[in-house]
């Protein structure tokens, strides 16, 4: 009886070990995916023409490092130069019109990503087409 009792105390310790080491390893992988305990985080360059979102052409914002493409929590981090958007494609004329939060362009975007702030961040170059009348 006492090899018995000895065999299922020895079952129940390794079962919760086993049970604490899951419970460690999803927690690393919460930790991982969730904004609360990251502190790094990606910043997106979109663009708006028109009231339609679209790709915004990379060489515009990564060619002179002025746009960084991560930002921390635990910081402030400022964008010391948002350039006008004209040249999102090479086939419409466009007007820059600045950028904003959202895709609506109805949050002005001052260049400064506060400390304290949590997850990725999308900002967009809100563009209109230029339409040309000529007279003649």
């Amino acid at each position: 009886m006492k090899k018995t009792k000895k065999i299922v105390e020895m079952v129940l310790i390794v079962l919760v070990i086993a049970f604490m080491m899951g419970a460690l390893i999803n927690l690393g992988k919460l930790r991982k995916d969730n904004d609360k305990f990251r502190d790094e985080f990606t910043i997106t360059y979109r663009a708006v023409i028109n009231g339609e979102e679209r790709e915004l052409n990379e060489s515009l914002y990564k060619s002179d490092g002025a746009y960084p493409t991560t930002y921390k929590g635990s910081e402030s981090t400022t964008i010391s130069e948002l350039h006008e958007c004209v040249s999102v494609t090479e086939t419409l004329d466009l007007e820059f019109n600045g950028w904003y939060l959202d895709v609506a362009c109805t949050q002005p975007f001052a260049g400064v990503v506060e400390e304290g702030a949590r997850g990725d961040l999308v900002i967009y170059a809100a563009v209109t087409e230029v339409h040309w009348t000529l007279l003649y």
